[in-house]
């Protein structure tokens, strides 16, 4: 009977200690994204500025959009994951000034509270081809 008072009491703190660790896009889990940002893109030199704004569900699925408004006109979505405090991303895009289109995706450290996140990034585009660059995001 003690063995089994023990037993039980093992694995209502085992539930309890797993209960209190929320996980990606669960409340209070560190490194979920979630709301308005400001973002740069550095491609060969080159900033892009805007705004972006991304959402991270259960299970660490993140979403979002995003607006580049210098030096030139470009909007995209953002589509990726988090896992543990690293951020896997693809954002398609479309420069409106020009009508190139592509992908831009990378992986990077998110610091703890989401506040901000950056790391490389390659890019597939329509008129420019491969190239390479970082993005910094921040609140």
């Amino acid at each position: 009977m003690r063995a089994t008072l023990t037993c039980l009491i093992c694995c209502a703190t085992f539930l309890a200690a797993c209960a209190a660790n929320p996980k990606p896009g669960e409340p209070g889990y560190p490194y979920n994204m979630s709301g308005p940002y400001s973002v740069e893109v550095v491609v060969d030199g080159t900033p892009y500025r805007g705004t972006m704004e991304l959402s991270t569900a259960a299970g660490g699925s993140v979403t979002g959009s995003f607006l580049v408004a210098e030096p030139v006109h470009v909007t995209g979505t953002v589509e990726g994951a988090i896992l543990a405090d690293t951020f896997d991303f693809r954002m398609p895009y479309e420069i409106h000034d020009n009508g190139c289109i592509g992908v831009l995706s990378g992986r990077g450290g998110v610091a703890e509270g989401g506040g901000s996140f950056g790391g490389p990034v390659a890019l597939d585009d329509s008129c420019g081809g491969a190239m390479s660059g970082t993005i910094s995001i921040q609140r």
